[in-house]
């Protein structure tokens, strides 16, 4: 890998199972860490991306990764923010169908 090594994050909404609708694409130093003022503007925008796009439509929302995703991954629960900051996950792994 050559310098600098940049991360990038792609943020959006599910619409339903294996559709996901990107509304920002975001390098990690701009964003900072999670939780940040940052993040929080970008969630707050794809929020209003989706109302604007979309009024009336409810999320697809899950809290597995196969809620999402049709096959072929690994599967892990969605990471969730607890009130003491730290975050939780948990992993196990998918049959490939």
């Amino acid at each position: 890998m050559t310098e600098p090594f940049v991360q990038v994050r792609i943020v959006g909404r599910f619409a339903e199972m294996d559709t996901f609708i990107v509304s920002r694409i975001h390098t990690r130093d701009h964003l900072g860490d999670y939780g940040s003022q940052a993040w929080q503007d970008v969630k707050d925008e794809t929020q209003e991306m989706w109302d604007d796009l979309f009024p009336g439509r409810r999320l697809h929302i899950g809290t597995w990764m196969h809620h999402y995703i049709g096959k072929d991954f690994d599967d892990y629960e969605i990471q969730r923010q607890r009130p003491d900051g730290t975050r939780t996950r948990a992993v196990r792994r998918r049959p490939r169908s």
